[in-house]
């Protein structure tokens, strides 16, 4: 996108931008992980129809980021943005938003100013489902507007969107559009009368009274907001350390624990029903397994799968799955499958923490 005046009214709305983001920036504090998810949707905005495995890719040549495409299937189910359709959707949504931005920089013309507030009113909310994945749409919408025009880009600012979270995003927008509100308003023509003077001169200066009420009352909620995020990033984390946690636990390294756990305590059983009474020296041993696969489900980690099951599958049903088997020649056919490995989902955020591995059963295994 191009084709903005390059004139020192212009330039004053560009460097005021510019200004605000800096003093967002100064402190140099960031959430690493809001930084992924922002590139994250960079990469989005230039393909939103991209497989996932293919934008994990990128993340790791550009970024050196350790993530595969599950973990990018996370990060879209999280903001709603699981369907490419909806990604689609978005995308169109903020490019619209972005260029009536640029149309006003051009015009200077009020009637663009309100359509522009207008579109930005009306949030694709037929798309997203009500709470947290909404909140993040002014935080994509600032990485939209700098990558579809880049003259607003002078400063290198992008990169310092990068690190917005949802508060910040939110209150430099708002910022924003005050910023391209005064400015649309110094395109007036010349009052004929003297009466029309004093009506415009009040109406400027009620306007400005307005807006700065308007800023008062922005920085007043800012802290709370940034407090209320906070708390929020607080919780994400403990969940996002929770499953790293079991997710180790059920890795190749240490040995597939809780795949292991399922199996001894089904062995325990077995035994019990036979009336075996275990070794002393061993006796401790079991008792262990059984407090560690009772910590296993209050904590709500349950298995996705029945080990050792036989099932019947599609392109679809495996694609969240660990697969080894003859690929499927189109999305309707159906193959016999073994649960080689049951897989593991935090059940509380629906969070997958280990993929189910399916082996295909043929005439030889028989």
């Amino acid at each position: 996108m191009t084709g903005i005046p390059s004139n020192n009214a212009v330039r004053g709305v560009i460097e005021a931008m510019h200004n605000r983001i800096t003093r967002k920036t100064r402190g140099g504090m960031y959430d690493e992980r809001t930084l992924k998810d922002n590139r994250l949707f960079r990469l989005m905005y230039a393909d939103p129809m991209r497989d996932p495995g293919e934008y994990a890719a990128d993340l790791v040549n550009q970024y050196g980021y350790d993530i595969r495409g599950g973990g990018v299937i996370h990060v879209f189910r999280v903001y709603g943005l699981s369907s490419p359709d909806k990604r689609e959707k978005l995308c169109t949504w903020a490019v619209q938003v972005a260029d009536q931005f640029v149309q006003c920089l051009r015009t200077k013309k009020r009637s663009d100013f309100e359509k522009l507030k207008d579109t930005r009113a009306a949030v694709p909310s037929l798309f997203f489902r009500d709470g947290a994945p909404m909140r993040f749409l002014d935080r994509f919408l600032c990485l939209a507007l700098y990558m579809r025009c880049p003259e607003l880009n002078v400063y290198g600012d992008l990169e310092k969107l990068e690190q917005f979270g949802n508060t910040w995003a939110k209150y430099f927008f708002d910022e924003a559009f005050d910023i391209l509100d005064s400015f649309c308003e110094d395109e007036r023509s010349e009052p004929v009368s003297e009466s029309d003077a004093v009506k415009l001169a009040y109406e400027q200066e009620r306007r400005k009274v307005h807006q700065l009420s308007v800023a008062l009352e922005r920085a007043n909620t800012a802290m709370q907001d940034l407090e209320a995020e906070f708390e929020e990033r607080l919780e994400e984390e403990k969940t996002i350390n929770l499953t790293e946690f079991f997710a180790r636990l059920n890795s190749e390294k240490y040995g597939c624990i809780l795949d292991e756990l399922l199996n001894v305590r089904k062995g325990i059983s077995e035994l019990k029903k036979r009336n075996y009474e275990p070794p002393l020296e061993i006796s401790g041993l079991l008792i262990l397994i059984v407090r560690l696969t009772q910590f296993v489900r209050d904590a709500h980690i349950d298995p996705i799968m029945k080990r050792n099951s036989i099932r019947t599958v599609t392109a679809d049903d495996v694609a969240s799955c660990d697969y080894d088997g003859s690929p499927f020649r189109s999305d309707s056919e159906e193959k016999v499958v073994r649960v080689i490995s049951s897989g593991w989902i935090y059940v509380d955020k629906e969070i997958q923490i280990a993929r189910p591995k399916l082996k295909e059963v043929t005439e030889l295994d028989h």
